[in-house]
């Protein structure tokens, strides 16, 4: 329903109120109903609704729902959002502590609002005008989680939230339910009568429910429907505790069950229509017979005071926690106060979220405050308080925590404007500690991620502390960085840091976002760690690191502009794979060997160019180099490379240096190797005994190039690749020059796992492989909890599908049969099942390839009979006759079957029989 203009519902005395949906309950599937109002005013006497209910404004941001002003009571379990209001006036109770307050506003103008704590979420605020608000216990669940592939009452758990219901219970979703994981759920449930109940676990794949501590159900197998009768129950309150567990597969209620754990008020036993329509899951539907019982409260979004206002939390509504921004909307004089009612406990403010709480106005609490967690303090407590060890306080004001400079000791702070900090502004951060910069800030009551620009000056001294810079927005540092410890960049935004007198003992670490340092001074002496984050030059400019140490474990370096360059002299110490950004030059110098350095070039060039012994490579391999990119020598050692080269589009400049390499290769983009140097040059593969197939071109230059093959393993490239007129010499291995005959040709399909564009995706797994050759044999699974998983990087760099993760039986199928004689399949073998399968006729037992044991496959002579595709005909593996793959889980394997055959295949698990778990 959407109003059209303001107040057309009836309302005032001996009218009725506004009930929405109230019949819509977690137990059915009624359709959520949904009050639009549209940006207009409505007046109701009072207001009620179940949990399928929303209000909502259309015209975002405006939008009132006036309630309670005959002084009634009323019960709000719905959702609010879009930015609508609910104003509270009159001296009843709205209740709200099932309502799901998520971009909304309750106003309380007067009598007294009842919420539980979460329920009042981060989008969500609480606006104190006249009336009063109490805490009580959220209706639902707290829940947790742990990493457990079985009902497991020992495993550590992790506390997820709040939830109105049993929530992993009902869901069907393997994207929702992870594998290998157990969700618990903890409430207290009171029945109004006592009984005689019955409860029943029908889940895939393990269930488990105890009612004060006492086991009631509980086994991991998911095709059993387990029941317990006759539980006699005593009117009151009872504890409750359900677990989910999924281990693979599919996951899910079974045999009809709304919910993976039932119950029945009338001691059925869940058997027929009739019983399962009786039969209810575990939900308070919003309301208050079934509520949390953790040991704390945890009040979220925000509170704003229009006036003085008064939050009471009785006993039985657990440890408040405001989690929350506390606020006032307008400057007034004098300033509104919010008097916290807890009983004189200690208050604890801070959030343990995302975003801080925010402390902007008076709060007066008989127990004092416990700053913790996360708190942006715009003012400190005028009320008394500590500062719990381990704390995190933003400084958003001038000299918050006194007019000295700060040494801490046991908690971090955040430095949000450049007078945050008394004295000189200097901060030290001693062990377990951290400063940080930071751009996020608060503006029209809300904290935002900015992404404007901020400079700080405060000089740092780390004594086995931290210093991090955070946020959306660029940081330029101005201040010096001394003693021992790590500075941390993380978030999107960049640092840049000036030439300040840093002297820093330790570690530069680039999590995320860019460093731009002025020059190499800058960096103060530390080590540079990219670690998912880049290193970039500075704006407009060139950056030489003589000595700077680097070790490289993700993210990568990024040299800006055409013309501009990073000079890297200092030893780059390779821990996994970094790339190459911007369109100017990246310079791999100086006269060590860059450890296990492996570069992805993705813009401009990588120059590679080290002096001295022959062993002092640049880079251990280059694992791609895009279109219009370059890898070029310019180093005068004897090896600038000291593995491989695989090409993506771009190019490898010999430069008038020889080079030995093991792998050359490239991907279906090509690439090519030239000689722009005034030298001739021989290039050498095959070193390490490697075997590699490159299909791109070799040319000359202003010089000659010449091949060399040496190893024993076999380089492959095609007549077309040799544009070069050096020379060529096998010295070793074989050298094999390929006939120009596209692969698709004569092949009834072809499944290439090295192009993303062959897929498609659905969260990381495949729901469709298609068909390369063009013969239209494409390979689908319809069903996500049997799909496969997309690998990057999984074999020698390359991608690759994986089948039977764990216990999981995942398979693709064929969409149409197809003529078969001879497979090839690239495969690495990661684990063996008894007869785990390859490839077959989908869900028949003929026509397949399976294991025999951890390193043979079934052949002629090594347990095949004729179900087996090969049997009686050929098998080779990497080429030589034969069926074991000892020592090499990694091969090519290829089957010759006697006869040409024509069937519908799948992959991975294609029989999916029951008496094989992934056969």
């Amino acid at each position: 329903m959407r109003l059209g203009q303001d107040e057309v519902l009836p309302h005032g005395a001996g009218k009725g109120g506004l009930s929405i949906n109230p019949w819509g309950s977690f137990n059915n599937a009624l359709p959520t109903v949904t009050l639009d109002l549209a940006g207009k005013s409505e007046t109701v006497n009072t207001l009620s609704s179940g949990p399928r209910a929303q209000i909502t404004s259309s015209v975002a941001g405006q939008g009132s729902l006036i309630v309670g002003g005959l002084d009634e009571d009323s019960d709000w379990r719905g959702t609010l959002n879009g930015g609508a209001t609910i104003e509270k006036q009159g001296s009843g109770t709205l209740t709200a502590i099932g309502a799901r307050i998520e971009n909304g506003t309750l106003r309380v103008k007067d009598g007294t609002l009842v919420v539980g704590g979460p329920n009042v979420m981060d989008g969500g605020t609480v606006v104190f005008d006249g009336g009063t608000v109490q805490v009580a216990r959220p209706s639902g669940f707290d829940e947790y989680k742990s990493a457990s592939a079985q009902i497991d009452l020992n495993a550590p758990l992790t506390y997820t939230g709040w939830r109105l219901t049993p929530e992993k219970g009902s869901t069907a979703d393997v994207n929702a339910f992870p594998y290998n994981t157990q969700y618990v759920y903890r409430g207290r449930w009171r029945l109004a009568d006592a009984g005689i109940y019955s409860f029943a676990k029908y889940f895939d794949d393990g269930g488990y429910l105890a009612i004060d501590g006492v086991p009631l159900l509980g086994n991991n197998n998911s095709g059993t429907r387990q029941v317990t009768n006759d539980v006699a129950l005593a009117a009151g309150w009872h504890a409750v505790e359900l677990r989910y567990a999924q281990g693979g597969g599919s996951v899910g209620p079974l045999g009809g069950f709304r919910n993976g754990i039932l119950y029945d008020a009338g001691n059925g036993g869940f058997t027929n229509a009739a019983e399962l329509a009786r039969a209810r899951m575990f939900t308070g539907d919003g309301g208050p017979d079934l509520v949390t019982d953790g040991p704390e409260n945890v009040l979220s979004g925000m509170l704003v005071l229009a006036q003085d206002g008064t939050l009471t939390v009785p006993a039985d509504a657990g440890r408040l926690m405001l989690a929350c921004g506390v606020t006032t909307n307008t400057p007034a004089s004098p300033e509104p106060v919010l008097t916290v009612d807890n009983g004189g406990l200690p208050l604890c403010f801070g959030s343990a979220g995302v975003w801080p709480s925010v402390l902007d106005a008076k709060i007066a609490s008989a127990g004092g405050l416990v700053l913790t967690n996360r708190v942006w303090l715009r003012r400190l407590p005028e009320t008394p308080y500590t500062i719990a060890a381990g704390a995190d306080l933003a400084l958003d004001g001038a000299a918050l925590l006194g007019p000295s400079a700060l040494n801490l000791t046991d908690y971090s702070v955040r430095v949000v404007r450049g007078d945050s900090v008394g004295g000189d502004g200097s901060v030290t951060a001693n062990a377990g500690t951290a400063v940080w910069f930071d751009t996020m800030r608060f503006e029209d009551n809300r904290l935002t991620n900015s992404a404007a620009p901020q400079t700080f000056a405060n000089d740092v001294a780390v004594n086995g502390g931290t210093a991090r810079f955070t946020g959306a927005g660029t940081i330029t540092y101005t201040g010096a960085l001394t003693g021992t410890g790590t500075a941390v960049k993380d978030g999107a935004g960049d640092l840049v840091l000036a030439d300040s007198g840093s002297a820093l003992s330790g570690t530069i670490r680039i999590d995320s976002g860019r460093v731009m340092p002025a020059n190499e001074a800058a960096l103060g002496g530390a080590t540079v760690h990219l670690n998912g984050g880049r290193l970039v030059n500075p704006a407009g400019g060139d950056l030489l690191l003589a000595a700077t140490p680097v070790t490289a474990q993700g993210g990568g370096f990024e040299v800006s502009g055409a013309g501009e360059s990073m000079t890297v002299n200092g030893v780059v110490t390779g821990v996994a794979n970094v790339s190459k950004w911007g369109d100017g030059i990246l310079a791999l110098g100086g006269s060590e060997q860059n450890t296990s350095l492996r570069v992805h070039v993705r813009g401009g060039t990588l120059a590679l160019a080290k002096s001295g012994a022959a062993d002092a490579y640049a880079v251990q391999d280059v694992i791609g180099a895009e279109p219009g990119t370059r890898v070029v020598l310019t180093g005068d050692t004897g090896n600038q490379i000291g593995g491989g080269v695989t090409l993506s589009g771009g190019v490898l400049d010999l430069n008038g240096h020889s080079e030995t390499l093991g792998v050359l290769t490239n991907m279906l983009a090509g690439g090519s190797v030239t000689n722009s140097g005034a030298q001739a040059v021989t290039l050498t593969v095959g070193a390490g005994n490697v075997s590699s197939a490159f299909t791109g071109t070799i040319s000359d230059g202003p010089a000659t190039l010449a091949l060399t093959k040496i190893g024993t393993g076999d380089f492959t490239l095609p007549i077309a690749a040799i544009a070069y007129s050096g020379g060529m010499q096998v010295e070793a291995g074989t050298l094999r020059i390929s006939k120009p005959v596209p692969l698709k040709d004569g092949l009834s399909y072809w499944l290439d796992a090295s192009e993303p564009g062959n897929f498609t995706l659905s969260n990381g797994f495949v729901a469709a492989w298609n068909d390369a050759s063009g013969a239209g044999v494409h390979f689908t699974q319809s069903n996500p909890a049997n799909r496969p998983k997309w690998m990057e990087n999984a074999i020698n760099g390359k991608p690759a599908v994986l089948f039977g993760d764990g216990e999981v039986r995942t398979r693709l199928e064929a969409a149409k049969t197809a003529q078969a004689r001879t497979v090839f399949i690239v495969n690495h073998m990661t684990r063996f099942v008894s007869l785990g399968g390859l490839w077959g006729e989908t869900l028949q037992d003929r026509n397949g390839l399976r294991l025999n044991s951890s390193t043979t496959w079934r052949h002629t002579g090594n347990g095949a009979n004729q179900n087996d595709f090969s049997f009686n005909g050929e098998m080779a593996i990497n080429g030589v006759a034969g069926f074991s793959f000892a020592g090499q889980p990694l091969h090519i394997l290829t089957a010759v079957s006697t006869t040409t055959r024509e069937f519908r295949a799948a992959l991975g698990d294609y029989w999916f029989s029951s008496q094989y778990a992934r056969y």
